[in-house]
């Protein structure tokens, strides 16, 4: 089953979790010029392992930079209005949910 990862209503905020066995570091940050969030990753112990992650709606967010120091499943922001853009409360609010799913998972849709 999908994880969901809870991201606060604060602009610039981190959050440890563990996915797939492995602890992850991530790092969210909301572009207010540009109205949009980004997230970075990082290993447990602080190695930055991907940066600027644009997130979008809808769309798997690290397909493009899959690599052996990744989780192996991607993230996807899923959001309940397709027509609607992922502002700074989309996910505080509930219109939006970052979750990551397996391999498997992905497989599957």
């Amino acid at each position: 089953m999908a994880v969901i990862i809870p991201i606060k209503d604060n602009p610039n905020h981190t959050l440890l979790i563990e996915l797939e066995s492995k602890m992850y570091k991530f790092w969210f940050k909301f572009n207010v010029l540009g109205n949009f969030w980004t997230m970075d990753i990082y290993s447990e112990d602080d190695v930055l392992l991907l940066a600027g992650v644009k997130m979008v709606a809808n769309y798997p967010l690290i397909f493009a930079n899959k690599n052996t120091i990744l989780p192996t499943g991607d993230f996807i922001c899923e959001i309940s209005d397709v027509a609607a853009s992922i502002i700074r409360d989309s996910f505080s609010s509930g219109k939006a949910k970052l979750l990551y799913l397996t391999e498997v998972e992905l497989e599957a849709l």
